[in-house]
C-alpha cells in the first residue's frame, strides 16, 4: 500500500477506487510532461479480480469526464465482482460458504470503515470483531489472516458472520448492506468505449456469472461495444483457468486486443 498504508483500504468502494487512478493518471500525465515525455493522451484500462472492478468504475469516472485530456481508447476488465449484490446474496446466506473467507473480511472492514450506519460489531461473531484490530493494514497476506480468524477455504460463512445478520440481509429486501452494494455496483451507465471482459472459465473465487451479468448490464444501460472473452485450460489439466492462474493468460489476451486498436485494425 505504499505510503498510505496507515489508512483502510477502501476495497470494493466505487467512488473511492475511481478517485484513486484518476489521480495516479493526473500525477503520471504531470510528470510526464514535466520531463519532456510527449503524450498522444490515449488511455488503455485494465486489471485482474479487483484490478477488473476498478476498471470499470475508473472507465465510467473519465467518461463522465473526471479527465477530459485524454481519450478512453480501450477497456478490459478481467475477473472482477462486478456485482456486488449477487455476489453478496450468495455468501450471507444460510448455510452458504466463503470460497475465500479473507475477501469477505476485507470487505467488511472497509465497508464497516466507511459507512457510519455499518459496524463489524453487527455483521461478525463477537469471537471474530477484537481480530480485526489491524489485519488488514497491509501486512498481512490471506494465509496469515485466514489461520488469524480460523476460518479455512470454503468455510460456512457462519463462521465470521452472525447468524442474526445473516438472516436480517437474507430476509430484508432493502437491508442497507444491499443497498451499499448497489450502490457500489459498477457498470451501470451507458459507455461508449470499447470494453472487452474477460474471465477465466473455472474461476473458483469469482464466478463467471460476474461477467456475463455485467455485460448484460452494460449493454441494458445502452453501451454498444461489450464483447467478452472466456479462457479455457490450455490442456485441460493444468487449471490454467482457475482465479489464481489466469492473469497472465488474461493480460496477454487484453494487450493483444489493445494492440489491435492501436492499429487500427478493431
Amino acid at each position: 500500500m505504499g505510503d498510505s498504508n496507515a489508512e483502510t483500504h477502501p476495497y470494493m468502494l466505487k467512488k473511492a477506487s475511481a478517485r484513486s487512478a484518476v489521480d495516479m493518471i493526473k500525477a503520471s500525465m504531470k510528470y510526464m510532461q514535466d520531463t519532456g515525455v510527449v503524450l498522444n493522451h490515449q488511455l488503455y484500462v485494465s486489471g485482474y479480480s479487483q484490478g477488473g472492478y476498478n476498471a470499470l468504475a475508473l472507465a465510467e469516472s473519465i467518461e463522465k469526464g473526471a479527465i477530459s485530456t485524454v481519450t478512453l481508447k480501450g477497456v478490459a476488465p478481467m475477473a472482477g465482482p462486478y456485482l456486488l449484490k449477487p455476489f453478496g446474496d450468495a455468501v450471507l446466506a444460510t448455510g452458504a460458504t466463503m470460497s475465500v473467507p479473507a475477501f469477505m473480511g476485507y470487505l467488511a472492514d472497509s465497508y464497516a470503515y466507511y459507512n457510519d450506519n455499518l459496524t463489524l460489531d453487527e455483521m461478525l461473531l463477537a469471537t471474530q470483531v477484537p481480530k480485526f484490530n489491524g489485519l488488514f493494514n497491509g501486512d498481512n497476506n490471506a494465509t496469515v489472516i485466514h489461520t488469524t480468524l480460523g476460518l479455512p477455504l470454503g468455510a460456512p460463512s457462519n463462521m465470521l458472520f452472525s447468524d442474526a445478520f445473516i438472516t436480517s440481509y437474507e430476509t430484508n429486501a432493502t437491508h442497507k448492506l444491499k443497498t451499499m452494494f448497489d450502490e457500489n455496483t459498477v457498470g451501470k451507465w451507458a459507455a461508449t468505449s470499447k470494453i472487452k471482459l474477460i474471465h477465466c472459465s473455472n474461476d473458483d473465487v469469482i464466478p463467471v456469472g460476474m461477467t456475463v451479468g455485467v455485460k448484460a448490464q452494460l449493454e441494458g444501460y445502452g453501451a454498444n461495444s461489450v464483447e467478452q472473452l472466456l479462457i479455457t485450460d490450455v490442456n485441460n489439466s493444468n487449471g490454467d483457468s482457475i482465479h489464481s492462474n489466469c492473469a497472465k493468460p488474461a493480460y496477454t489476451q487484453a494487450v493483444g486486443w489493445f494492440d489491435a486498436i492501436r492499429k487500427g485494425d478493431i
